[in-house]
């Protein structure tokens, strides 16, 4: 996945504290963010707990605990853009090594046109009747 637009330096904010980060644009259909090694780098060390869905780490002087998507509970944010710049083909341009594995295999790398094929052990997932009517009432929230 390449992403060609970023915000660079933008401020963004969680609860009280303020974060001022380079963001890179992508399509994501399900996440709203997904942090990198450099963002994760950047705020090392931390503490995690993968059960709880949180991430504890030092900033300014203070504790501070992020936590991840929580069922029944909805975060919103405000993220005010500034400026967009373009990545240049110079910043985006793939180490030969990469490329000619990328070239060999450009079938595997092709964006997916339809489903897959069906096979002999399709998964599915049985539903429950009448359930999806009140899944519409539903509003969707990702944090």
């Amino acid at each position: 996945m390449q992403s060609t637009i970023y915000f660079p330096e933008l401020q963004w904010h969680s609860d009280d504290v303020t974060f001022t980060d380079t963001f890179r644009v992508l399509e994501l259909a399900s996440y709203d963010g997904i942090v990198g090694l450099d963002w994760l780098g950047k705020y090392s060390p931390m503490l995690t707990h993968w059960e709880q869905n949180w991430l504890s780490f030092q900033h300014e002087g203070r504790r501070v605990v992020l936590h991840g998507a929580r069922q029944r509970q909805c975060t919103h944010a405000l993220v005010e853009l500034h400026s967009l710049h373009e990545v240049t083909e110079q910043q985006q341009q793939i180490p030969p090594v990469v490329q000619s594995i990328l070239d060999q295999f450009s079938s595997v790398f092709e964006a997916p046109t339809g489903l897959p094929p069906c096979r002999r052990y399709d998964h599915h997932i049985p539903l429950i009747l009448g359930f999806a009517d009140s899944l519409n009432s539903i509003v969707p929230c990702h944090t």
